[in-house]
């Protein structure tokens, strides 16, 4: 079974469990404390770390008064639960008593209309299972009631660090109480941190883990372009995050699949007509559906890593769930991104993922274990990513909230199952630019970059493919695209005209063209272009 790295932060954030009604306030009580105790023993260890460190080999000012006093402020655990009654009308009660969704309200009594249909055709009764989507709707409702109003810890401090009072680098919202040294070679960096950052950072020393993490500057030289070069010619890095589309409503159960398509066909042909058009209206959920869910997605993060690490030789951060959060050479990020979001759904991507002698390919919503279905996948469901690219000199912390924003726009402006790229170069100019994955069949990765590298087998520079211009075909239309794309490149500096090489990068170009055009998911096709050639060369002079 594929497991994932324990270098990867993938512990989720949200339980759920099926627990003895009368035992659950002790099991949430026991959780809680569980938790804590081992928040503080960590914070216990980093602190007994530090204290020993008497010459400043990782550490230099401190404040252990202000650390001790951090420490209650995490963890913030949130929890509730929720009975399986098997009556009916008591559900009710309790929807009337939570909702105003009239819609909702509507969905219930339309169940437990077809329910009672069930129970008059001497089918079975209704028990704590049957009305479990609903329950869990209610159970959600509370446990955001609770957060809306939930009682955050008091922070205020004038702490020093040194004779200075500094903020956490990282944004905590905390006092620095620890600075932090990193020496990577001869070179130094120190980072001002509060209790929660500082002890993540002595994650290694505490667990006795020799985990070594990539620099941005390693990550830079994984660009193709510096493999054959002492001198870091591509500086670019970028940050990739991805999420799952309307997860919300899938482990809900909103986007589950109605019941009669579970069925044996045989067996819905036996049913009376009004029973088989309840059943095309319910959806089929349950506990089984939501742990079918959970496990697909643990499959998916364990195999995301082989994808960003060993195919694309980034550095996996996060894999938790739907979430992706990862750092790559600017060159390969855009791939990475469309073979992470194709496994997700089951889809082929050109390549197995070898581990421990087993090899797992995907295809038709599947993973494939050495040739044999071993799991589904999320078949029909996508993904959408956010992507930075930077100097690998820049801050991280501002290439994550600008794949944060970028990925924002993929799922808000482009209607989801897309992905945007926002550029940064060393000049300061910044660009964003994105598409859906595939449009009419097309995948417009791959597409993309099958063009990159026929422009550069011709030798088609950059200048030549700024001069495809959206501002052209507002003056002459875009029913002539063909005609002004074929005039530019034969106007073009690209060598050899009348190769093969230079035919098919014109009969490639056009419908990549058409299709980006027509659909309006992106202003200028060109810029898609320019941005693979940018991720590959870096800034050319």
């Amino acid at each position: 079974k594929p497991t994932i790295d324990e270098k990867v932060a993938s512990l989720p954030n949200i339980f759920l469990a099926l627990v003895p009604y009368n035992e659950a306030e002790n099991i949430i009580e026991e959780c809680k404390q569980a938790v804590i105790s081992e928040w503080k023993d960590l914070t216990s260890k980093a602190k007994e770390i530090f204290e020993k460190d008497t010459k400043s080999e990782f550490h230099g000012l401190h404040n252990f008064a202000e650390f001790q006093k951090q420490v209650e402020l995490f963890p913030t655990i949130n929890a509730t639960f929720i009975d399986l009654p098997s009556n009916p009308a008591e559900i009710e009660h309790r929807i009337d008593a939570l909702f105003n969704d009239q819609a909702f309200k509507t969905e219930f009594e339309k169940y437990n209309e077809f329910l009672q249909k069930i129970q008059e055709k001497e089918g079975y009764k209704p028990n704590e299972g049957s009305f479990y989507k609903f329950v869990y709707k209610i159970l959600m409702a509370k446990m955001g009631a609770i957060k809306t109003v939930r009682y955050f810890k008091g922070y205020s401090s004038d702490a020093m660090l040194g004779s200075q009072r500094i903020p956490d680098d990282f944004g905590d919202g905390t006092r620095a109480c620890v600075e932090v040294i990193d020496k990577h070679g001869e070179e130094t960096k120190q980072d001002y941190l509060g209790t929660l950052n500082a002890t993540k950072r002595m994650l290694k020393r505490i667990l006795n883990k020799s985990i070594r993490y990539d620099s941005t500057e390693d990550i830079a030289w994984n660009n193709e372009v510096n493999k054959s070069s002492d001198k870091l010619k591509n500086g670019y890095i970028a940050v990739l995050l991805m999420d799952g589309d309307k997860m919300g409503k899938l482990v809900s159960g909103d986007r589950a699949l109605t019941i009669d398509k579970v069925m044996h066909e045989k067996t819905l042909s036996e049913l009376p007509a009004e029973i088989k058009s309840d059943l095309e209206k319910t959806k089929m959920f349950s506990p089984a559906y939501q742990r079918s869910i959970s496990r697909t997605l643990g499959i998916f993060s364990a195999l995301v890593r082989y994808i960003v690490e060993d195919k694309y030789e980034g550095m996996l951060v996060y894999a938790g769930g739907d979430d992706v959060l990862a750092v790559l050479p600017a060159d390969k990020v855009l791939k990475c991104a469309n073979d992470i979001r194709k496994i997700y759904s089951g889809k082929k991507v050109n390549y197995p993922i070898k581990l421990d002698g087993d090899e797992y390919t995907f295809d038709k919503g599947f993973v494939y274990k050495n040739g044999k279905p071993y799991a589904n996948m999320m078949g029909n469901e996508t993904m959408s990513a956010g992507i930075a690219i930077i100097n690998h000199k820049s801050p991280l912390k501002v290439a994550l909230e600008l794949a944060r924003s970028a990925e924002h726009i993929a799922k808000d402006v482009y209607g989801r199952n897309a992905f945007a790229v926002t550029v940064v170069r060393r000049s300061g100019q910044m660009e964003t630019v994105g598409s859906k994955w595939e449009i009419d069949d097309m995948d417009i990765i791959d597409t993309a970059y099958e063009i990159t590298e026929m422009a550069e087998k011709v030798k088609l520079s950059k200048r030549s493919f700024y001069k495809i211009q959206d501002e052209d075909f507002e003056v002459l239309g875009k029913e002539n695209l063909k005609e002004l794309v074929y005039y530019m490149l034969r106007k073009s500096d690209a060598q050899n005209k009348k190769s093969l090489e230079f035919k098919d990068l014109k009969e490639k170009i056009i419908p990549f063209f058409e299709k980006l055009y027509n659909e309006q998911y992106l202003k200028r096709p060109i810029d898609l272009l320019l941005t693979i050639r940018l991720t590959k060369r870096g800034d050319e002079r």
